[in-house]
């Protein structure tokens, strides 16, 4: 499969778990835990040449810089949002960081 359907797949299953996520649980704006990662996607999407912690840091920044726009005068549901959406940056850190290990674990293997 081709690198940018398998980013796209990401995509699309990060919104169905973010609606999974808000149909299934009563905490509230818990679906936010997706956002991150899904800005990663759609970074990794349009950009081919930059490195995944730089994609990484951007897609945080972005998302964290969204929700005070989104919330201008609800500060509670401001700061949901925002833990909401540091622990899917937070995720998807320990995921990049896994990935980019196992993967050159295996690059390293195969000059072996």
């Amino acid at each position: 499969m081709k690198r940018n359907a398998k980013i796209i797949l990401a995509i699309a299953g990060f919104m169905l778990i973010a609606v999974v996520i808000n149909l299934c649980t009563d905490v509230t704006d818990i679906n936010y835990i997706v956002f991150v990662p899904t800005l990663f996607c759609l970074d990794m999407l349009f950009r081919k040449s930059a490195s995944n912690y730089q994609r990484l840091a951007i897609a945080t920044l972005i998302g964290l810089a969204y929700h005070p726009i989104a919330c201008l005068f609800r500060w509670e549901l401001f700061l949901s949002k925002e833990l909401w959406s540091l622990a899917g940056a937070v995720l998807t850190a320990v995921g990049v960081f896994a990935y980019t290990r196992i993967s050159s674990r295996d690059k390293e293997k195969k000059v072996r």
